[in-house]
């Protein structure tokens, strides 16, 4: 009892992989902290574009408080049940590769009757 179990996560590195967080909001704080942590590609996106302007400024200010980190990219992204729609907004929006290793979707919640 008194040994401590090694975490199956615990040689996880988001070193090299694609990060897409949905439903970003204004902070985008998953997908920043892992472009922190040093992840290749970081993709926040949001369906509402004054919230996408405002991530833009925060985004900003962090990537200036911490020059190491992965450039975010903000894109516009609204949900749909077409992979390949999805796919097609986000190279509308600038984002080259539109495959990602890792999905966040922290503190996301979807409305069917949302306009």
């Amino acid at each position: 009892l008194g040994r401590r179990m090694p975490s199956i996560h615990a040689e996880w590195r988001w070193a090299a992989k694609s990060v897409l967080e949905l439903g970003c909001g204004i902070a985008a704080l998953p997908a920043l902290v892992t472009s922190l942590q040093g992840a290749r590609s970081v993709v926040c996106t949001d369906a509402n574009e004054s919230v996408l302007r405002l991530t833009r400024v925060n985004a900003i200010q962090f990537a200036q408080a911490h020059p190491r980190a992965t450039t975010a990219i903000m894109a516009p992204l609204v949900w749909s049940n077409d992979q390949h729609n999805l796919r097609d907004q986000l190279r509308a929006a600038g984002v080259p590769d539109a495959t990602f290793d890792v999905i966040l979707a922290a503190d996301c919640f979807y409305v069917l009757d949302n306009p």
